[in-house]
C-alpha cells in the first residue's frame, strides 16, 4: 500500500514499526486466546496497517506527499 501512494521506504518501515510495537502491547495486555479473535480479524488487519502508514506518513513525509483518508477509498 506504501508503493501505491508512492510512499518513502523509510516512511513504509516506520508504519510497520508502529503496527509491531502495537501488536506487542496489546498481546501483552489481552489473554493470548483472545488475541487472535480481538485483533487478527483481515479486516481489522487491514484498517492497522492503514492507521499506521497514516500515521507514519504524517511523522516523515513532505506535506505534498502525505497521504489522505480520502485517497484511500
Amino acid at each position: 500500500m506504501g508503493c501505491k501512494f508512492q510512499q518513502a521506504r523509510e516512511t513504509i518501515h516506520i508504519a510497520i514499526e508502529i503496527i509491531d510495537q502495537y501488536y506487542l502491547r496489546m498481546s501483552q495486555v489481552v489473554p493470548s486466546d483472545d488475541f487472535k479473535d480481538q485483533f487478527m480479524h483481515p479486516r481489522l488487519v487491514i484498517m492497522h496497517q492503514v492507521t499506521a502508514l497514516l500515521l507514519a506518513s504524517k511523522y516523515d513525509e513532505v506535506d505534498d506527499n502525505i497521504t489522505a483518508i480520502r485517497d484511500l477509498r
